[in-house]
């Protein structure tokens, strides 16, 4: 319903404000104004309007017109990118192509035209206005393949670094985070273990046990205390 009652599109939304506002044509009568005014305001040509009209018609033509347009662009060009994306590749390309021409390309192509017909009375206009310098500027810039690629050669470092290196030869038991991770700072960034580091460090723990039992055991025998002060 709100598609349909839209007044921007030629459909029933469009047709009743026709009958309420009493205009037969409102689209043709101001796409016709509207393109007036903007040659008007480009070119300064002093020509005049298609029809007289009163300031809140005049203001209401011109922003109809616009509001259209630009509906009409977002619209046809949605059209275009769902037609290019659920048909095969080729046929879809085709049927962009022809939405993009029909229905955006062509009435900028018509303006166009129109203007280069009426050059004569346009270009003398123009040639003495800053803007339309800066606009043939734009276009040079938009269409002339400038190489602006800058190549060199670099090196990506961090900006703080630490060396790491293990006394003893090392086994890694846990490896280091991967590139773009978020680490908290103090956390472990990798882990070592020492298979003979720890081997000895057993074999030490073993020997501190058995003389802590045998001297629990001992008590106060003289011998005991002999072999413990040999040991």
């Amino acid at each position: 319903m709100a598609i349909n009652a839209s007044p921007l599109m030629r459909f029933d939304g469009y047709f009743l404000l026709c009958d309420f506002l009493g205009q037969p044509n409102l689209h043709a009568q101001s796409f016709v104004y509207t393109r007036w005014w903007l040659r008007e305001q480009l070119f300064r040509l002093g020509e005049s309007p298609p029809e007289p009209l009163t300031k809140g018609w005049h203001q209401f033509f011109i922003l109809f017109a616009l509001g259209t347009w630009l509906y009409r662009l977002v619209v046809f060009f949605g059209i275009a990118l769902l037609v290019y994306h659920y048909f095969f590749k080729v046929l879809g390309i085709v049927l962009f192509g022809v939405e993009i021409w029909c229905f955006i390309l062509m009435p900028i192509w018509t303006e166009i035209q129109v203007w280069r017909k009426r050059w004569d009375t346009i270009g003398p206009v123009v040639r003495h206005r800053p803007a339309f310098y800066l606009m043939m500027i734009g276009l040079a810039i938009l269409i002339v393949p400038y190489d602006v690629t800058v190549n060199s050669q670099g090196m990506l470092k961090p900006e703080h670094s630490l060396s790491v290196v293990a006394y003893q030869a090392s086994r890694v038991d846990t490896l280091p985070p991967e590139r773009g991770s978020v680490v908290e700072a103090g956390g472990p960034l990798i882990s070592l273990s020492s298979p003979e580091l720890l081997q000895k460090i057993q074999k030490a723990r073993i020997k501190v046990e058995a003389l802590e039992r045998q001297h629990g055991s001992a008590g106060f025998s003289v011998e005991a205390m002999r072999q413990q002060g040999g040991a």
